[in-house]
């Protein structure tokens, strides 16, 4: 997801900045830009209207790419993002709490600078989710439902399971020093949590990222890339 710094185009935009044609390679973000483009040729004078003339765009294209955009938009509230949704008819797509049901693994991030959140949530029956949101209020946190895996979920299962005790021993908070930019991140395997500031360059924190890596190496067989650096 790309970095909000409140001075995009028009002030509403995330990916288009006026260039005239898209640098991006990604799917997603292409078809964002696009939307974004028109939607500025538009002059729409208030975020929700810019975020309505995108998702229509959107949804034309892929369904899915409509919910991506509103979960991770930032410059409307919670109830102009619901109702957008329901516009659209793509409320069941996007939900603004965390799914109900037992996770499995979970990797999640805060930014410092940038109030970002973001993260995977891979739920015990294949569910996995993309979360999006920001540090404040944390109730603006959305989850999109990327697809269902119920052979990743058993893989991945069975990789906590098979390493459990290296797991279950590691330290519950790790954060590391000497960095100014970073950020937080937070892991869950099974019912071990752990996690910290920039836990992952810590010196105490290389048995975690040992963990981490194989359980990405799982996610990314099925397409998805955890970013965990």
């Amino acid at each position: 997801m790309s970095k909000l710094n409140g001075n995009q185009c028009e002030g509403f935009s995330l990916y288009y900045n006026g260039e005239s044609s898209c640098a991006s390679s990604d799917g997603y973000e292409a078809c964002v830009w696009a939307a974004e483009k028109l939607s500025v040729e538009k002059k729409s004078k208030t975020a929700p209207s810019f975020l309505a003339n995108v998702v229509k765009n959107l949804v034309e294209i892929d369904v899915l790419h409509g919910a991506m955009y509103i979960a991770e938009y930032p410059f409307c509230t919670l109830d102009q993002r619901v109702k957008i949704a329901d516009k659209f008819g793509i409320a069941d797509q996007v939900l603004f709490a965390k799914p109900k049901g037992r996770t499995l693994f979970e990797f999640l991030w805060e930014g410092t600078f940038v109030p970002e959140r973001g993260g995977r949530l891979l739920y015990q029956d294949g569910r996995i989710y993309r979360m999006f949101g920001c540090s404040f209020p944390e109730s603006d946190n959305s989850f999109i439902l990327e697809k269902t895996d119920k052979d990743l979920a058993d893989r991945v299962k069975k990789e906590i399971l098979d390493g459990w005790d290296e797991i279950n021993a590691l330290p519950s908070k790790i954060d590391c020093d000497g960095i100014l930019d970073g950020g937080f991140c937070h892991f869950k395997f099974s019912s071990k949590r752990c996690g910290g500031y920039e836990p992952l360059l810590a010196k105490e924190g290389k048995a975690l990222k040992k963990w981490a890596k194989k359980i990405a190496k799982h996610f990314k067989k099925v397409g998805i890339d955890l970013e965990l650096e």
